[in-house]
């Protein structure tokens, strides 16, 4: 089982231990799939294909058990998270330039993000701060 749920004691008794540890992030990527965490074990899931769902389910953020697993790691993928990672680097005043989202082992790295796209996006966020905190006091 390579890759797969580490499992400490083997079968059902091992796999029962794993659920019970894992309930919440089970129960979502499970209710994301039309299933429920009552419907292991009966007709609807057996053990065989809960674990066969474990084995298999995605190694990446759109699975919770993956998220849970992985905390520092999983929201650092894709373009938003790394433009807005840049943009709160430029509006504390540092150099979105110099911004580099963590990365996890075996992935390609973050894409790097134009200074001067971060910069106008910040800019227009901090006009739109002053508008609105402008207007606020005017009422």
């Amino acid at each position: 089982m390579a890759g797969g749920v580490p499992v400490v004691a083997g079968g059902i008794c091992g796999l029962s231990g794993y659920v019970t540890s894992h309930e919440g992030p089970l129960t979502y990527d499970l209710l994301d799939r039309g299933l429920h965490f009552r419907d292991i074990g009966s007709r609807r899931l057996s053990w065989l294909e809960l674990r066969a769902f474990l084995d298999w389910h995605p190694r990446d953020s759109s699975s919770a058990l993956y998220r849970a697993a992985n905390p520092t790691t999983h929201s650092f993928h894709g373009a938003i998270p790394e433009l807005l990672g840049a943009l709160i680097y430029a509006v504390q005043g540092a150099d979105p330039a110099a911004y580099t989202a963590p990365v996890e082992e075996g992935t390609a790295g973050p894409a790097k993000i134009s200074t001067s796209q971060a910069q106008s996006v910040a800019d227009e966020i901090r006009a739109d701060e002053l508008a609105a905190r402008r207007a606020q006091k005017a009422s």
